[in-house]
């Protein structure tokens, strides 16, 4: 999919593999895009990735001060440096 050759309907349809590159939503064609921003029946899926990004990177920087807590100072000051 990052390439834009996933299988989606407007892929599909450029080889005649289906009838219409319409989206299920009706509001364009379905294409990568509008899959990953824009189509409103995976509005629920995207809000669940924003919710589990935001949880991931609270959990990854609260780990960092508590790793950096236990280095010595020392070796704080080169790994601010880098």
């Amino acid at each position: 999919m990052v390439t834009g050759h996933g299988m989606t309907k407007a892929y599909l349809h450029r080889f005649k593999i289906t009838h219409s590159p319409e989206c299920v939503c009706a509001n364009g064609d379905q294409t990568v895009d509008r899959l990953i921003f824009d189509c409103p029946k995976l509005e629920k899926e995207r809000e669940k990735l924003r919710n589990s990004i935001y949880i991931e990177r609270r959990r990854l920087a609260s780990a960092e001060m508590r790793s950096s807590e236990q280095i010595p100072k020392p070796i704080q000051t080169v790994y601010k440096f880098h």
